[in-house]
């Protein structure tokens, strides 16, 4: 922390509040010579701090939050996604700040005199659309006897708007503030060009996700394709929804899509071209839905009007998660995460199908088998995709299986490679998507120059997979018969990553510099795949 016996004069300050899967972005612009210099101007340092104002009543109400946000300060020209091995000013990251907590950073001024940074502040909420109160000051530090009153003018201007106030002192600063409608807007299709070819890119997070889990992978795909016309479609309306079910979270999802795209389309104008899923954890598996329950409600117009590209799953547990431990999948059947924990647990549905995804049902089976069958609207959309890739963690994926991730037919010891899950890890896990550890500005620098994650890329066709004879047949599980479903008629692109840490998240990179060992996946995912 700061010396407090040193002055320190205000610049500017911003105060505003957050809910969840939101965040803000700010762009602070210095130029010490907007002052006549005088004892107190210029400056040689300043001080960043940000603040959870929110009462520390709170900070024990996880289940209601939590009630912390993340934030991040770097200079403009490190923005990018790809992070630079030798950087003169590393990014700052501050991975939890709970209620009541400060995070200060120290600036040194440019020896330009002119200072250009990005300030980003994300909710950390994840069960319920609470909200989480914040502050953020920049100062100026001035010499001690330095006579502020007589030599240095302040002017004050505030800004105030449903997003909260700004109030700007010094003339020195100027400044951008981005809100997540900003950040997020989807653009009105209506004025676009008809004859532009558009590609529409449906991100989905997993369970107790948001939007924001996907900001870095939607800012690589941006910048790396910066010449293509592409919309991405980031939903907050599965925002701790999550556990009603991979059906109704697919269903409410495809409403929102479908009032996008302005369905049903008047004269046959279609406004999008293309469209790819892109899918993290359980988002991978609303999206096998979402596809299939597109085809059944449009009567299959939905996939013949626009061309299906990729269709990508970044550690989805296709076969459910009945292979972790016994007291997770316990937890899972009798509903500990709702409807969703019945869905991973392989639980068959007892109701009636009429709405479903799923047709010609004989007999009651779970959902995740009921979508991999042939004869499933699923099934039959997946196969028109141009491609399907799958991202699977073959170690240190704590809620996500590498068999499950990975369709079930490899083994990490092919690779050499074997991990147990213990339940000490399970909550570790918990623990670290609720209270982040530190990020290192030596952990950046050596993730820049490691190696690619990725041990493993191929294309699997139906003829790679193991034959059974009858016998076989009638005793295989029920996770080896979805993933002989999902392989019958199709072909597969398998990427397998070998990530230290949390590597559930790390994949996905969840936040930009705490998760940044992810980088070089999203890059291959990015690079690899028509966007």
């Amino acid at each position: 922390m700061t010396d407090r016996s040193q002055n320190l004069l205000q610049l500017w300050n911003s105060a505003s509040e957050l809910t969840i899967g939101q965040m803000s972005r700010y762009r602070i612009l210095f130029d010490k010579s907007k002052h006549i210099s005088s004892s107190a101007w210029p400056p040689t340092t300043l001080v960043l701090e940000i603040t959870n104002t929110t009462s520390m009543l709170f900070r024990g109400a996880i289940l209601s939050g939590p009630y912390n946000i993340s934030a991040s300060f770097v200079e403009s020209k490190y923005r990018g996604v790809k992070p630079e091995p030798t950087l003169s000013f590393p990014p700052k990251m501050k991975a939890s700040i709970q209620c009541g907590d400060t995070w200060q950073v120290i600036i040194d001024v440019p020896t330009s005199g002119i200072g250009n940074w990005i300030i980003d502040i994300l909710s950390e909420i994840l069960f319920t659309s609470t909200k989480v109160k914040y502050d953020v000051k920049l100062f100026a530090t001035i010499p001690k006897d330095a006579s502020i009153e007589d030599e240095f003018e302040i002017t004050k201007n505030i800004l105030t708007s449903d997003d909260g106030t700004t109030t700007t002192f010094s003339s020195s600063i100027e400044y951008v503030f981005l809100k997540n409608h900003d950040l997020f807007k989807l653009p009105d299709l209506t004025t676009l060009k008809a004859s532009d070819d558009y590609h529409l890119i449906v991100l989905t997070h997993g369970i107790h996700g948001t939007m924001l889990d996907e900001l870095f992978l939607k800012e690589a795909m941006e910048e790396k394709h910066k010449d293509k016309n592409n919309i991405f479609f980031m939903s907050d309306l599965l925002h701790s929804y999550t556990e009603s079910g991979i059906e109704a979270c697919g269903k409410r999802l495809s409403t929102n899509l479908l009032e996008y795209l302005r369905w049903p389309w008047d004269d046959n104008r279609h406004l999008i071209s293309k469209i790819s899923f892109i899918g993290h954890s359980l988002g991978g598996l609303i999206n096998l839905f979402l596809i299939g329950y597109l085809h059944s409600v449009t009567e299959g117009k939905f996939f013949s009007d626009i061309k299906p590209i990729n269709f990508i799953a970044i550690a989805s547990p296709f076969l459910g998660s009945s292979d972790l431990s016994w007291y997770i999948t316990a937890g899972l059947r009798i509903g500990i995460a709702g409807q969703t924990g019945k869905d991973l647990a392989l639980i068959p549905q007892h109701k009636p199908r009429s709405s479903s995804n799923v047709k010609n049902n004989k007999k009651d089976e779970p959902l995740l088998l009921s979508l991999a069958q042939p004869n499933s609207p699923s099934h039959i959309t997946l196969c028109k995709f141009q491609c399907r890739t799958i991202y699977a963690n073959v170690a240190n994926d704590v809620p996500v299986s590498f068999r499950s991730s990975a369709l079930y037919f490899h083994d990490p010891l092919d690779i050499n490679l074997k991990q147990t899950i213990t339940i000490a890890k399970q909550l570790n896990h918990l623990f670290k998507t609720i209270n982040p550890s530190i990020t290192t500005e030596e952990f950046i620098k050596r993730t820049c120059q490691t190696k690619s994650p990725i041990v493993h890329d191929k294309v699997y066709s139906p003829s790679d997979i193991p034959l059974l004879d009858e016998n076989e047949e009638i005793n295989i599980s029920i996770e080896e018969k979805i993933a002989r479903a999902w392989h019958k008629d199709m072909t597969w692109r398998k990427v397998f990553i070998l990530l230290e840490g949390d590597a559930h998240t790390n994949v996905i990179v969840r936040r930009k510099w705490l998760n940044i060992s992810g980088w070089k996946v999203i890059e291959h995912l990015s690079n690899e795949h028509e966007l």
